[in-house]
């Protein structure tokens, strides 16, 4: 999927597959920045392949945007809603940033925040049907080993996540992706897929 107008910078940093540093890191530049979004949404159609994805907004993940996180999951919960996706959504406190890139975003008083996990069949990924509402403020996405064509079956994946702890979610999915679209930036990690495989298939060189 290597373009001509996208430089793609890919590092393997040698860490252990977890949740606070990128195993492998990419950045990514469109000609336009305004289209870097569409860019992480192709690389992640890449990677996913004809897997299904489950998205996870939680807003300690957000790098910004603090007076605007409740519109941003009034729309987004109002677009999985219509589109009759399997969820899950509650409250929680937010006491600082997690994942890939915190460390660039320190915050330290506690705010309201929210967690969704939403189950996304392939078909409706690749068909654009949530592109346009999908944060560029931090997302984490969890590509599904096996497809689900069942809801029930899809919200049973998503009860289960809620008690496994992040090295059982690491064992438990081909991958793991957190992308922050507004910085152009993405971590990986992967017990399933070597940096050779994942630059292959990104057309990454080098």
């Amino acid at each position: 999927m290597g373009s001509n107008n996208i430089k793609y910078k890919f590092v393997d940093t040698g860490a252990k597959p977890n949740f606070k540093d990128p195993q492998y890191s990419i950045s990514y530049h469109a000609e336009k920045k305004k289209d870097n979004t569409k860019v992480s949404y192709n690389i992640i159609s890449a990677l996913a392949e004809n897997k299904d994805i489950i998205i996870e907004i939680n807003t300690s993940l957000f790098i910004g945007g603090r007076r605007i996180v409740n519109k941003i999951v009034d729309d987004f919960l109002s677009e999985i809603q219509r589109l009759s996706l399997a969820h899950y959504h509650r409250n929680i406190k937010v006491t600082g940033s997690r994942g890939f890139f915190s460390f660039l975003f320190a915050r330290d008083k506690e705010e309201e925040g929210h967690e969704i996990l939403v189950y996304v069949p392939n078909k409706i990924w690749k068909n654009n049907e949530l592109y346009n509402m999908l944060p560029n403020l931090g997302l984490r996405y969890y590509i599904v080993d096996a497809n689900t064509d069942s809801d029930e079956d899809a919200k049973a994946i998503l009860d289960k996540m809620n008690i496994l702890n992040d090295q059982a979610k690491i064992d438990s999915f081909s991958m793991i992706i957190f992308d922050i679209s507004s910085c152009n930036q993405m971590g990986i990690m992967t017990k399933k897929y070597t940096a050779g495989q994942i630059k292959k298939t990104l057309g990454i060189e080098g």
